[in-house]
């Protein structure tokens, strides 16, 4: 199995926003609001971060799965980063409900998982991935 790392949040801005087109809803650009959430994450402010990504997914129901399933993912990393490790369950599952297939999603509830001691449930995870991507 290739072994996982957790990224830092302040390291997620680059991916984030190569992850995510430029979409708009009603008006309301995707990437000004993921730019303002990421602007937190970079002031090591994740509470804040992780509250404008929830605002994001209530402000942006017509928003695609794709990119609901990215901003659950990353609400998920930062609850994980934050100690919350229940609210980081319930965003990352929630994304893996948008793709079952969702590789950040199982690392990042493989990390959970090993953080409260669920190590079979931890080695489910990871072993998802690593079925996923037999090169890496």
């Amino acid at each position: 199995m290739a072994e996982a790392t957790v990224e830092n949040p302040s390291d997620m801005e680059k991916k984030s926003t190569q992850q995510t087109g430029d979409t708009s809803v009603g008006g309301i650009s995707l990437n000004l609001l993921l730019q303002k959430a990421l602007d937190a994450v970079g002031e090591k402010k994740y509470g804040e971060g992780r509250a404008l990504y929830h605002d994001i997914l209530s402000s942006l129901p017509a928003l695609p799965k794709k990119d609901k399933e990215h901003v659950l993912c990353e609400a998920g990393r930062l609850s994980f980063w934050l100690g919350d490790y229940q609210s980081a369950k319930a965003d990352l599952n929630l994304a893996l409900q948008y793709n079952p297939h969702n590789a950040a999603a199982h690392i990042m509830l493989g990390y959970v998982a090993l953080s409260e001691y669920f190590f079979t449930k931890a080695r489910g995870h990871f072993a998802s991935v690593d079925s996923q991507n037999p090169e890496a």
